[in-house]
């Protein structure tokens, strides 16, 4: 994921997520994992059970195309 913002290794924020095909976005607060060149990597805190199914179907189906 890439942002403005600077962010450091641990920082937390609150990302929102909107998917195709939704209305409302996945918010969830998260952890910054790691930092690299190509962006940022995040960690999910206490992710709902309804929305970890959401985006596990919306990976799924990005991977098979």
């Amino acid at each position: 994921m890439r942002s403005k913002a600077s962010l450091t290794r641990d920082a937390a924020v609150i990302l929102s997520l909107t998917l195709p095909d939704r209305a409302a976005p996945i918010s969830v607060l998260s952890l910054v994992a790691r930092v690299d060149r190509d962006g940022y990597a995040f960690t999910f805190v206490n992710l709902l059970e309804g929305d970890f199914r959401l985006l596990s179907d919306f990976i799924r189906a990005s991977v098979a195309v």
